[in-house]
């Protein structure tokens, strides 16, 4: 089953109505006309007087001229529709707010996307510079292991290097 849009069905509608109210028309003037034109053959056979078939004739012509203008615009195409001006102005109007809105929309994620950039290079550095941190201190433990079992060490020494191990693992 196709799909079918609203414009296109309204339009339709729209158009189809207008040709049935044309048609409508077209078939009410040509009645008249044709009556008309019995009137003026009976006028031909009545016993009325000039000037009483002259005013007669007159009312007619008029009433013809009525039905030949009511042809004239039946017969005439069709104006193009054209939409509410105003609402053609809201939807540019809600249109260039739309535009704006993604812009922004836009420049923000890129803002977003740079500023997470930065966040994981700091967490790379700070990664790399813990695991850098957790390599000297094992490596003080071990030196501190090495001196303390060594005989003629001094106390201060040692002393200096537990200070250093415990401000690397802030304690």
């Amino acid at each position: 089953m196709t799909d079918v849009h609203p414009h296109v069905s309204s339009t339709f509608l729209r158009v189809a109505g207008k040709i049935t109210q044309r048609a409508e028309e077209r078939e009410a003037s040509r009645k008249e006309l044709e009556q008309n034109l019995k009137r003026i053959r009976k006028l031909k056979f009545s016993k009325l007087s000039k000037e009483e078939i002259a005013e007669e004739l007159g009312e007619m012509e008029a009433k013809i001229q009525g039905a030949l203008d009511k042809e004239g615009r039946i017969s005439k195409p069709e104006a193009p529709y054209e939409p509410n001006k105003a609402l053609m102005d809201k939807i540019e109007l809600l249109e260039k707010r739309l535009a704006h809105f993604i812009l922004v929309s836009q420049d923000r994620q890129s803002k977003i996307d740079q500023l997470e950039s930065k966040i994981n290079q700091k967490m790379d550095l700070t990664a790399s510079q813990q695991e850098l941190a957790r390599k000297e201190v094992d490596r003080l433990k071990q030196r501190y292991e090495y001196l303390s079992g060594k005989k003629g060490t001094s106390k201060s020494a040692l002393e200096r290097l537990s200070k250093k191990i415990s401000a690397l693992q802030g304690d």
